[in-house]
């Protein structure tokens, strides 16, 4: 997914126009994939829906907390309802993307995971997700946290982004 050098939000007039009927011509595929009747403005329902078509991990309360907390930036309202444009909800798969949120399994985004990520998925599909790391017990999160500042290896870097996210798990925190 290409994210745009321009940010869509501050455009105007003619622009915004053409920026959104080529986000509608994407997004008409992604309709499609969610069985679901292109409409717009679309609902946090529909935008929801369409990212999860495209194997994101997203469902309705984490699109709230996302906006909420201000990691998001809330697409327009009309009536007290969040107004989704097809530039809104490309927007919203561009944070998903960069966030790495996908769907465990998920063939469309597969090559973009690193082995550790992998390894994790895998796992977890065999009821053994937290026995990657036979001595992860033994760390806390600072030292994890210190070992990944620290790290010039980005192998190193991949494992322990998956060790901190095991160990966050443990304390009930999702990432």
């Amino acid at each position: 997914m290409n994210i745009p050098e321009v940010d869509p939000r501050t455009l105007t007039g003619h622009d915004a126009a053409a920026v959104e009927t080529l986000a509608r011509q994407k997004l008409a595929e992604w309709w499609r994939r969610a069985d679901r009747t292109e409409s717009y403005p679309a609902t946090d329902a529909d935008a929801v829906a369409l990212c999860r078509a495209v194997e994101f991990e997203i469902d309705q309360e984490s699109l709230v907390r996302f906006i909420d907390v201000g990691a998001f930036e809330e697409p327009s309202v009309n009536d007290g309802r969040r107004a989704w444009s097809a530039t809104a909800i490309t927007l919203l798969a561009c944070f998903l993307e960069c966030r790495r949120a996908w769907q465990p399994g998920s063939g469309l985004h597969r090559a973009k995971k690193t082995p550790y990520e992998l390894a994790l998925e895998n796992c977890r599909s065999t009821g053994e997700g937290h026995a990657l790391f036979h001595d992860l017990e033994t760390y806390d999160l600072r030292a994890l946290l210190l070992m990944l500042v620290e790290s010039d290896n980005r192998q190193q870097r991949e494992a322990l982004s998956v060790a901190l996210q095991i160990k966050l798990e443990s304390f009930d925190i999702t990432v």
